[in-house]
């Protein structure tokens, strides 16, 4: 509806009034929501100032806080000393000699006024004009404007009144189109932040005092700041912004390795009351059936368990809570840090910045103090001694903790070289548990983790953790790839002895190789012939075959010194433990099997210890067998030279099956004078009559062939799937890669007629022809 003149200058002195009794600010108010309402006050935040704790008060709610602080403190504030103010939601204390030292907290005003705004707008009455609501029935006037200044609604006659009026028209006004969304209004409605010098209200805050570290006008650049450092407001917010976000990085991880401990903790307590119901049941089980004198002890065992139970239980919920503690302020700064980073406001984030970055610099430091594993085993173990003496009742049992004993590698020591396997090239890692006597743990249960991580921090290696059962636990894992590990190991959040391990793993460069070395083995008997085959076992000792015209034997040398441990065999003749032209040997498991060729049979021997005579294996199933090897499952596959074929046993001699050398096409083979297996499970077969290798599955379906036109008198496949064949046709050693690709070749070789690669990637040639042993 129009207005007169006379209405609209009674409209406008509504506006100068409301200007100082903020009514359509309280209008607004009445829709704030509870998050943005002081804790003090309970109305919504008015010039809120912000805590180094990071809670927010009105600025007159905490000037009130300070004159609460007695008679003393208000002694102090007299002569200029710092006083203390406890903060009313944590109750933490800080040391301020002025409210006015405390920042504003820009970003929380901006949400104030925008949550009123919005709900404003958004209001079932409509918004109607602040300028003459107490003076006319306006239900029908349009809204066309807000004064950012004033803080009020305007219809078109108090916002043309506005412009005209001198005192108001420099204020900055909003023009609000009616189909726009109430969003785009409230960008246009919010207000800039001036500089509150005297003097200086009306001037925007477009520059950074980096000497006083706050924000400053025009005015205070040329007169208070004029020798300091000072530059554009928006850099300073992006560098600021970039550096909050690095803290906040590092907030975040602090946050998840706190979520990471006290879950892990809070495990551990619940595994505390599994052990204690574990123990409460043993020690049930085991007094069962005895006479009324057991049941005292039993009842001071329980009781034991409980103390144990509770001391362990309030110590990790000690510490629970401490993490609780420390991740809810790292949580309400790091939403605290959110929301700063979400608002468009260079004053804000500048304003704010001190403040976050000292909060967020204690935080780390309070977090770099934090022990993040649990403080407590868990496992509360029972120990009985039944004895059938009455006397000895009075000292049955005990309870207690469980230590940890040294961790022994079964294969490996700390810091040595290792192939790195191609594929699932499984290695172990053996650990006993024992009790604080020393005593090895008799069952299992332990929860034992592993984890073992490059340091370069881009690898990791799964691990699977086998329990025996017995107080032992097998650790198996696969290499992925070259480089320094780290292995980690612990045990109810505890890690064991000289955790963690170091770990490298090297992938073996044969096109560097040019040579083989001679290895000089010291003879194990007089009556050595010329070295025909080899072998080494899992210690690094080599076992190497020597034959001539009257003696065959299997001499057993040390890694380290090259001296015979002991030697096997004797004269050429088919007695138990002799040998006629041992052309081929594998240590499988616990024991050695030889190739006895030209007596046609297996001979199995011991692989350690006296390395005595066990039996004769398929004597009369084979014609001069020259070589074998054995798949996961333990069944052993037999080169059986002199018939063309592979025969396959069971780990129990059983035949299982045959591989025929007259399979159709390229699928047939002849004389096959060595077998591998790859680490995909596949066997190559050596095919000394056809001039190739030839590769079958496990079952005996043909794959596919490689090296045609060789004389290959031995193969062995390394942990990486390299193929290393001799060619006793061109005295030399082949080598390929897993897909069958010649890489490279070594000469110079005298009939060669053994090959073995060890777990380290050391090879070794039994070069016949020359009586050596040669290695690379």
């Amino acid at each position: 509806m129009s207005h007169t003149t006379e209405s609209k200058e009674k409209g406008s002195k509504n506006i100068e009034s409301k200007q100082k009794t903020s009514k359509g600010a309280d209008k607004k108010e009445n829709y704030i929501s509870e998050q943005l309402l002081c804790k003090l006050c309970s109305e919504g935040y008015k010039e809120p100032r912000i805590l180094p704790c990071l809670h927010s008060f009105c600025y007159d709610c905490l000037q009130k806080e300070m004159e609460k602080v007695g008679s003393q403190n208000e002694m102090n504030k007299a002569v200029g000393v710092s006083k203390d103010i406890h903060c009313p939601t944590c109750q933490k204390e800080f040391v301020i000699s002025s409210i006015n030292d405390l920042p504003q907290h820009l970003y929380l005003g901006f949400e104030v006024e925008v949550a009123g705004l919005a709900s404003y707008l958004k209001g079932k009455d409509g918004v109607i004009c602040d300028g003459c609501s107490n003076d006319f029935d306006n239900s029908g006037e349009s809204i066309k404007g807000f004064c950012c200044e004033c803080q009020e609604f305007l219809c078109k006659g108090c916002l043309d009144y506005h412009r005209r009026n001198r005192n108001l028209s420099k204020h900055k006004i909003a023009l609000l189109d009616e189909t726009a969304s109430i969003e785009d209004k409230l960008k246009l409605m919010v207000k800039e932040y001036n500089c509150n010098e005297h003097g200086h209200e009306k001037q925007v805050l477009d520059f950074y005092c980096a000497t006083c570290t706050k924000p400053v006008c025009n005015y205070c650049v040329v007169s208070q700041h004029k020798e300091h450092k000072f530059y554009d407001l928006s850099r300073a917010a992006s560098e600021q912004r970039s550096e909050m976000k690095q803290l906040q990085e590092s907030v975040d991880n602090i946050l998840r390795k706190l979520e990471v401990a006290t879950n892990n903790t809070d495990k551990m307590k619940q595994h505390v009351e599994t052990s204690k119901k574990s123990a409460t049941n043993l020690i049930n089980s085991t007094f069962e059936g005895l006479s009324h004198s057991l049941q005292e002890r039993k009842k001071a065992l329980l009781t034991m368990v409980d103390k144990i139970a509770e001391g362990k239980t309030k110590s990790l919920q000690s510490q629970i809570d401490g993490f609780k503690a420390l991740q809810n302020d790292v949580t309400c700064n790091n939403d605290m840090m959110t929301r700063t980073l979400q608002t468009n406001t260079d004053q804000q984030v500048v304003a704010l910045r001190n403040v976050l970055h000292t909060s967020m610099k204690e935080i780390i430091q309070d977090f770099e103090k934090v022990t993040l594993l649990p403080n407590q085993h868990s496992s509360i173990t029972v120990h009985f001694e039944i004895k059938p003496f009455s006397d000895e009742v009075i000292k049955l049992g005990c309870v207690d903790d469980c230590a940890l004993s040294k961790s022994t590698w079964s294969w490996l020591s700390p810091s040595t070289p290792i192939q790195t396997p191609h594929v699932n090239g499984k290695y172990q890692l053996n650990i006993e548990m024992k009790n604080l006597q020393g005593e090895t743990l008799k069952s299992g249960g332990m929860p034992l983790v592993a984890e073992f991580t490059s340091k370069a921090q881009d690898q990791n290696i799964d691990a699977i953790i086998e329990d025996n059962k017995n107080g032992t636990y097998t650790i198996s894992f696969t290499t992925a790839s070259v480089g320094d590990y780290k292995v980690h190991i612990s045990v109810q959040g505890h890690y064991i002895q000289n955790s963690p391990f170091d770990l490298k793993f090297v992938k073996r460069n044969y096109l560097t190789v040019k040579t083989l070395e001679p290895r000089p083995l010291a003879a194990g008997c007089s009556q050595q012939g010329s070295w025909l085959c080899i072998a080494v076992d899992s210690d690094g000792n080599i076992f190497a075959g020597s034959h001539n015209n009257t003696y065959s034997y299997i001499h057993i040398h040390g890694q380290q010194d090259n001296k015979c441990i002991r030697a096997i065999g004797g004269g050429n003749s088919n007695s138990n433990g002799c040998f006629n032209y041992p052309r081929g040997m594998k240590i499988i498991g616990e024991a050695l099997y030889v190739a006895d060729t030209s007596n046609n049979r297996i001979q199995k021997f011991n692989a350690s210890g006296s390395y005595g005579f066990q039996t004769v294996l398929w004597q009369g199933q084979l014609s001069q067998p020259y070589s074998l090897c054995s798949d996961a499952l333990g069944n052993v596959f037999v080169a059986d030279y002199g018939n063309s074929r592979i025969q396959v046993f069971d780990a129990n001699s059983n035949l299982l099956r045959t591989i025929p050398g007259n399979g159709p096409g390229n699928s047939s083979f002849a004389n096959p004078s060595g077998v591998a297996f790859d680490h995909a499970g596949n066997i190559h077969i050596a095919a000394y009559g056809t001039g190739s290798i030839k590769v079958f599955s496990s079952d005996g379906k043909y794959i596919r062939m490689y090296g045609d036109g060789i004389k290959p008198a031995a193969i062995a496949i390394d942990s990486c799937g390299y193929c290393l064949v001799v060619d006793s046709g061109a005295n030399q050693v082949r080598i390929y890669d897993p897909e069958g690709t010649l890489v490279n070749s070594l000469a110079g070789l005298n009939n060669p007629t053994g090959i073995a690669v060890d777990q380290n990637g050391n090879v070794y040639v039994a070069n016949y022809g020359s009586n050596q042993i040669l290695q690379c």
